[in-house]
């Protein structure tokens, strides 16, 4: 079932209420962020806060964002280096007020093409383990020190599960990759996985958890959603912002706040606010 809430719409410059833009004071004329670079870093990404300000991403080593990624927590003034087992690529994605991270890590293996078990001199030379090497994605939750994986029984091996946000008391969401090389999202509480599909031609990308359970994310990186108590709203600036083409969720607060970007032409991001109307 589909829902239309009323939401106020807040962002740089504007705030948009039921339609009607006013002035609002920017944000960027009057404070000064505090800028995250890991040290020695070639690039760094923040993506994740929790209450104690503790703040989660990734940076990137000499080899660049394709193949030196890693991810990262800095607490009390002080970086981690947060790495999956055999990883090429770690992303720590989200943070919950345990501490509890969460995030997808990379591995290179063999793929399972017949001949792939021996690899050439050349392939050697090159740095490539196996000619067919395959990239293997899993998402993760990393707490004290040990990672537990996150893979959804019903993703093809090999294909992605990824896990994007946490909330407070442990449920993650993400999504998988079946053996159709069809998306789908999913929930894990409790141990539990559980496909969160949102009805209708376009795949689902979930974001963002809260502790009431409440869910964002985007379909197929066109519109995004709002999924509460098993009832989606569909979250289209189109409708209300002119020139906007893509409206992507990122995260949602306890209190229903959401955060995101959309897109307007040609291929500008803008981020924004959503607050529910109370």
């Amino acid at each position: 079932m589909r829902r239309v809430l009323r939401f106020s719409l807040g962002f740089m410059g504007f705030v948009l209420v039921a339609g009607l833009a006013k002035p609002l004071a920017t944000l960027a004329a009057t404070a000064v962020p505090t800028t995250i670079d890991f040290p020695g870093g070639f690039g760094t990404e923040a993506y994740g806060i929790n209450a104690a300000g503790e703040i989660v991403g990734v940076y990137w080593d000499n080899q660049g964002a394709d193949r030196g990624r890693h991810g990262i927590l800095l607490s009390g003034g002080r970086f981690v280096r947060i790495d999956g087992p055999h990883a090429v690529v770690t992303r720590a994605l989200g943070i919950n007020d345990r501490g509890q991270i969460a995030g997808v890590y990379t591995v290179r293996e063999q793929s399972g093409i017949p001949g792939s078990e021996a690899p050439s001199l050349l392939f050697r030379l090159l740095g490539h383990p196996y000619p067919y090497a395959y990239d293997y994605e899993h998402g993760f939750v990393y707490a004290n020190g040990r990672f537990t994986n996150v893979d959804f029984p019903r993703a093809a091996r090999g294909e992605q599960t990824m896990v994007s946000a946490i909330n407070a008391v442990g449920q993650v969401v993400g999504n998988y990759l079946d053996r159709n090389y069809v998306t789908h999202g999913f929930i894990l509480t409790e141990g539990n996985y559980i496909n969160l599909d949102v009805p209708g031609p376009r795949q689902t990308y979930p974001t963002g958890v809260n502790m009431t359970g409440q869910i964002v994310g985007h379909l197929s990186y066109t519109t995004g959603f709002l999924r509460d108590q098993g009832r989606v709203t569909v979250l289209d600036f189109a409708q209300v912002v002119p020139g906007a083409t893509v409206t992507m969720p990122c995260g949602i607060s306890d209190g229903g706040q959401i955060v995101g970007y959309y897109r307007t032409a040609p291929s500008r991001d803008h981020g924004f606010m959503l607050s529910p109307d109370r």
